[in-house]
């Protein structure tokens, strides 16, 4: 048995776990037959017999089964929408509406509220995992911080060790840190750690080339020559080493020396690395320490990598700094790439994993579907519940995973109204449609697959565990007993 670091942490021993009745839950979700003492009072994580675990605040091992954007909206700004419908309904009682959709996530078993979703649904029997936005191109102001791209801020800037503490105390209350149902933080959602966006064709472009090219005032640019002269010392040696012919480490020409077009070298991948790697654990580094000096009390769930864009020096830095590492991955056709490769990749630093994203999309919800996105497109309902129960099957009997969250809770609109920027207004990404309506196949294999969750990750029997039929598209085997996989960064 591996004992958990954390003191507050002990593993029950083999004679003390209750035999498997009709309840198995506690209060928290947590699966009875399997208690792990925890004094702390909150979630935590650790390791039992070879398999990660969260735990309850009731000391149960517990695996979180979420839902991401659990949204009232509350307003008829958009017609056709679930916002419309369920002002409609409601008529502005966030209250009555979150009784009503808890117990609905709760009869499909799921037991965790997962990101971006409204504080109307918190308390309600479900933990709650949030997401805070430590690094957006919009920490500019008021924060002063300099913006590297898009989507991540110049990390080496004194100004962003104060922008994350601000936003800590602006975001964590104080009955955040007392409450025993919060599971804990994501720091970000799907930040650019390749250069400037997601889907790039280069695997060796990476963020440390948007911090290479910053202007040679920028702290983030200082600490790449400050790496480079550390390496090489003089800069005959790093001249000798990338085949180039610079005079100098300062001045003007480090503006030239240290762009993007003067490290295409192969000799120079190694040190945009190296540089990498000193991005990831400052950025780790600093925000889990602002987060945790606000709040000790609660898990710090990782930054939500999108999946298509995962390097191995930055799992490496998030390993040293997070509690658990999240990942969104969303597959284009589930028949050929429903792979958890990137999972199996990021468990190899160590730490548990929650895939924080994942969804199928059917043809016959008569939704748009559109523009393209990486996220599967299948042509039924009852096809999504295949999928889900083939995904499900597939995380419970991977030791490292401690949770999966679905993503999302409702469809939010019958045509693209610009609905959260217009990029998921009209997919068919929800559990129910605009109306609240559940779609069957679908939530009938969450409520089965996420019941027998427990006993597929201890690899026992699952009480009436029925099969549920797959369509011929998933007959065929998807995976191996043992995956192996061949990983690109990008």
């Amino acid at each position: 048995m591996n004992t958990p670091a954390d003191p507050n942490i002990t593993a029950a021993g083999p004679g003390s776990r209750p035999t498997p009745s009709e309840n198995n839950y506690d209060q928290f979700g947590g699966w009875l037959p399997l208690p792990i003492a925890n004094t702390s009072g909150y979630f935590r994580a650790a390791v039992v017999d070879g398999r990660s675990w969260l735990i309850t605040p009731a000391g149960h091992a517990y695996f979180s089964l979420g839902v991401n954007l659990v949204a009232f909206g509350g307003k008829p700004a958009v017609n056709d929408s679930y916002d419309q419908r369920m002002f409609e309904r409601y008529r502005n009682r966030p209250t009555l509406w979150a009784n009503d959709v808890a117990a609905q996530l709760s009869g499909w078993s799921f037991n965790t509220i997962g990101g971006f979703s409204d504080s109307a649904i918190r308390h309600h029997n479900l933990a709650e995992a949030r997401v805070l936005a430590l690094t957006p191109a919009s920490l500019g102001q008021p924060y002063n911080v300099r913006s590297v791209n898009a989507g991540f801020a110049d990390v080496f800037d004194p100004a962003f060790a104060n922008a994350v503490s601000q936003i800590a105390a602006n975001e964590i209350s104080a009955t955040d840190i007392t409450d025993p149902w919060l599971l804990g933080w994501f720091l970000d959602n799907e930040l650019y750690w390749p250069r400037g966006g997601y889907y790039i064709d280069n695997p060796d472009a990476t963020l440390s080339e948007d911090f290479i090219a910053l202007p040679r005032t920028a702290a983030g640019k200082q600490a790449w020559v400050n790496q480079l002269t550390a390496t090489y010392g003089t800069i005959a040696n790093l001249n000798a080493h990338w085949g180039t012919a610079y005079t100098s480490f300062t001045g003007t020409e480090a503006t030239s020396l240290l762009n993007v077009a003067a490290i295409n070298a192969p000799a120079a991948i190694p040190d945009k690395l190296q540089f990498l790697s000193a991005i990831a654990d400052q950025y780790y580094r600093v925000s889990s320490a602002a987060i945790r000096a606000r709040d000790p009390n609660h898990l710090i769930l990782g930054d939500r990598y999108l999946g298509v864009a995962i390097y191995r020096e930055v799992v490496a830095a998030a390993s040293n700094h997070v509690d658990v590492v999240s990942i969104n991955i969303y597959q284009a056709n589930t028949a050929d790439n429903l792979t958890l490769d990137t999972l199996d990749f990021a468990a190899s630093f160590g730490k548990p994993m929650l895939l924080s994203e994942y969804s199928f999309r059917a043809v016959s919800s008569g939704l748009p579907n559109n523009p393209p996105t990486q996220a599967a497109l299948l042509p039924t309902d009852a096809d999504r519940g295949s999928a889900y129960h083939l995904i499900i099957s597939e995380l419970a009997r991977r030791p490292y995973v401690v949770g999966a969250h679905w993503f999302m809770h409702a469809d939010r609109a019958i045509l693209d109204t610009h609905l959260s920027g217009g990029y998921f207004g009209h997919y068919n990404w929800g559990l129910v449609d605009i109306n609240n309506n559940p779609y069957p196949a679908l939530t009938s294999a969450a409520s089965s697959d996420n019941s027998q969750v427990y006993y597929k990750k201890l690899g026992q029997p699952a009480p009436l565990d029925t099969p549920i039929p797959l369509s011929p598209m998933y007959a065929a085997p998807v995976f191996t007993v043992h995956p192996t996989f061949t990983w690109r960064p990008v």
